[in-house]
């Protein structure tokens, strides 16, 4: 018995360890003192990669390109990489049907690695309550970036097409916010049923009624579901995200990534949260000039994603 206690205290601890190393090992990444071991390497080009985009991904074509192209420096061929797109026009629910159909159609028999963003990761998981068995079965792992899972309460401000500023924002940047606000509602105006389901009140009641699914996911698929958080200060997000940023933090408070706060990108019930990064919603999936961050902030991160799972 005590044996046993002792093998079980010493897994918890290990996996205590590992959830922790990962924004270690990014940092170590950023400053080059790490590089990837040729094991990580070699082990790397067993996987098919399939990356999982956010909302308007339609009107980003930069998105994951930075991602991808730190994978094919290693050797792995472009068809062993799949960037799946769900329409920015249909709701997450919607949309996880769609992601199901492109993900059982996949026809490489390697293990999936899989990388999903924003809106995108809100559609992964609900194709994986939907198809565990899949999930057991075909997938190594799921990372859930910056996940919009509570909603964004910019997305409220969007929605609602209300957007009330007062005196605690400075003028200056008052213009600036209104004057993205309505760009923002321009480039939305077609994809409105997706835009709600990025709501707060809409994401409260989606989990209420997956509630049962997801809560079927808890300790089948903990190993396999893992969440990245991040938040910025306003003033070093980018260009696209900094007055956004400033509207959440002085009328809401707290830290952001520009979209989401921090609580709102990952979900108790199941799955591991495995960092909290330094970054604006943008840094760790888009290339520049979206984020204001280089193309090697991107690389860093994806070499950081597979020496954590693979070393």
């Amino acid at each position: 018995m005590l044996r046993l206690i002792l093998i079980l205290a010493f897994v918890g601890n290990s996996l205590s360890a590992r959830a922790q190393d990962f924004a270690t090992i990014f940092s170590e990444f950023l400053s080059a003192k790490r590089v990837l071991s040729s094991e990580v390497i070699a082990a790397s080009r067993n996987y098919q990669y399939v990356f999982v985009s956010g909302f308007l991904s339609e009107q980003t074509p930069l998105y994951w390109s930075d991602n991808e192209d730190s994978l094919t420096e290693l050797g792995i061929p472009h068809d062993r990489i799949t960037i799946l797109h769900p329409s920015s026009a249909q709701t997450t629910l919607q949309n996880s049907v769609w992601l199901a159909e492109q993900l059982l159609n996949i026809t490489s028999q390697q293990p999936i690695i899989l990388l999903a963003h924003s809106k995108g990761a809100v559609e992964t998981v609900l194709f994986a309550a939907h198809n565990i068995e899949f999930v057991k079965r075909r997938i190594k792992a799921i990372f859930l970036i910056q996940g919009a899972f509570g909603g964004s309460a910019i997305a409220d401000a969007l929605y609602a097409k209300d957007l009330s500023l007062d005196s605690r924002m400075p003028s200056l940047l008052r213009i600036t916010l209104k004057l993205d606000y309505y760009i923002r509602l321009f480039l939305m105006r077609n994809f409105m049923d997706g835009l709600k389901s990025l709501t707060t009140d809409y994401a409260k009641q989606l989990w209420s009624q997956q509630d049962e699914r997801i809560r079927r996911l808890k300790g089948v698929l903990d190993n396999k579901l893992f969440f990245i958080t991040s938040s910025q200060a306003p003033e070093r997000m980018s260009h696209f995200l900094k007055s956004s940023g400033y509207y959440l933090s002085i009328y809401f408070g707290g830290e952001n990534d520009g979209l989401l706060f921090p609580e709102d990108q990952s979900l108790a019930l199941v799955g591991k949260k495995i960092a909290h990064l330094n970054a604006d919603h943008a840094d760790l999936t888009v290339s520049s000039p979206v984020s204001r961050r280089k193309g090697g902030y991107r690389f860093a991160f994806v070499q950081s994603l597979l020496t954590w799972l693979l070393d």
